[in-house]
């Protein structure tokens, strides 16, 4: 009769918990001890660097993703945390960083009961655990993400506490993030200076920035880049060099600089650029392929200040709507007033433009195109098809790269979508 109450109990815990903002789904039927003992141990061999484990809470979404595995356990949360540290740490080939929940350290006891207690025992479960912590949904994000192309195992306890969930992202665990950045600045220093930039992954000072914006109004920032993103930065980086001639980047572009965080005119920004350099936020909610776009993206500003005569201004715009200033610089203003949305909008599509944050000035719409150009996005070459504004202002864009360098033909980038 007192396992029957216990069990109802728990059960109303967990119904109350929808209540709570960091709470989406009600728990699922448990495994038993030994299955999520037994798929643990399977999928640790299997697993390596980019794979990640997730120990959460019970009202932790299913999610969607193929990639995601969700099994369940009949046990309790911090000893499931335990477990699955102790199969990481007892291998070779990988080891674990831990990610929790940013507002785990913000809940108060009057609110979950109990939290203060957890939150102690977690801290001595992790016993020095590298760990980081990230907003809720954007742990949910990046879970999302990593399974587009990583597997994600997630163990889902009874545990009835918010915000408790734990993400163990496995990296390479015989090659240290020191040696991978001491390999990424012997390659960075091996490589002709006259035509490569620098590329920067381990530096956030406020010199990078120029002088001139250190101060108001600009007030340019930047936070350190997480060390377990060193190496995917590099490649990115990397790749998206690769796709232009080297005289193009020995005359343009002499800096390259990932960072954690960028803040300049009091916004957050994942990307901007200087007369010669590139800076790029890339954190774990951001994927591979959205540093590459704003790569491309902050690139093509700069090619387009340097080489303003080969632009055509006027074919540009007498493609683009009346009442579309677009010789304006409201990006900035833009993502203030909250206009600077990045959706596909197929009505604005219609006007030539690919989404919302497009239409706050000439260098935004030409940085959308130009970024799809070199991503090989198809979705550009079909709009174009079907947009006659769309094609119009691609062509001025074709033309632009070819006259900077006749590698950067139209057949050279109907190559790059045909790769993808």
């Amino acid at each position: 009769m007192r396992t029957n109450l216990a069990r109802a109990a728990i059960a109303l815990a967990g119904s109350l918990t929808l209540l709570l903002p960091g709470c989406a789904h009600t728990a699922t039927p448990r495994n038993t001890q030994a299955d999520w003992h037994a798929t643990l141990n399977q999928r640790l061999p299997e697993y390596g660097h980019r794979n990640i484990i997730g120990i959460v809470d019970a009202a932790y979404p299913a999610q969607t993703r193929a990639g995601v595995e969700m099994i369940t356990a009949d046990a309790n949360q911090i000893e499931v945390v335990r477990a699955v540290l102790s199969g990481i740490n007892a291998r070779d080939h990988v080891r674990p960083v831990v990610l929790t929940d940013a507002e785990l350290t913000h809940i108060a006891e009057a609110d979950a009961p109990g939290i203060t207690a957890y939150r102690d025992a977690l801290a001595a479960a992790l016993n020095g655990t590298p760990a980081s912590s990230l907003p809720h949904d954007k742990i949910i994000a990046t879970v999302d993400d990593t399974a587009q192309t990583f597997k994600v195992l997630l163990i889902k306890t009874p545990l009835v506490l918010p915000y408790t969930s734990v993400f163990i992202r496995l990296e390479c665990g015989y090659w240290s993030d020191d040696a991978e950045k001491r390999l990424r600045e012997a390659i960075s220093a091996a490589a002709p200076q006259d035509n490569h930039p620098i590329v920067h992954t381990d530096r956030a000072d406020p010199d990078i920035f120029p002088e001139s914006w250190r101060s108001a109004p600009i007030d340019a920032s930047a936070g350190p880049l997480d060390p377990a993103l060193t190496a995917p930065a590099q490649a990115v980086v990397a790749a998206a060099l690769a796709k232009y001639p080297a005289p193009l980047l020995r005359d343009n572009l002499k800096a390259v600089y990932v960072v954690g965080t960028l803040r300049y005119r009091g916004i957050a920004a994942g990307g901007t650029n200087s007369r010669s350099s590139v800076y790029l936020a890339f954190t774990p909610r951001f994927s591979e392929a959205a540093l590459a776009a704003n790569f491309h993206a902050e690139f093509s500003s700069i090619l387009l200040r340097n080489h303003k005569p080969v632009f055509d201004h006027a074919a540009w715009l007498a493609n683009c709507p009346e009442g579309r200033n677009q010789d304006a610089t409201g990006g900035v203003d833009a993502i203030k007033s909250k206009r600077a949305s990045l959706a596909m909008d197929p009505k604005l599509l219609e006007q030539g433009f690919f989404h919302e944050y497009a239409t706050s000035g000439l260098e935004n719409d030409f940085n959308s195109y130009a970024s799809r150009l070199f991503t090989g996005d198809p979705f550009l070459w079909d709009a174009m098809e079907k947009h006659p504004r769309v094609k119009a202002k691609a062509d001025v864009v074709l033309r632009f790269y070819e006259s900077l360098h006749p590698e950067l033909s139209r057949a050279y980038f109907t190559g790059l979508s045909a790769a993808k």
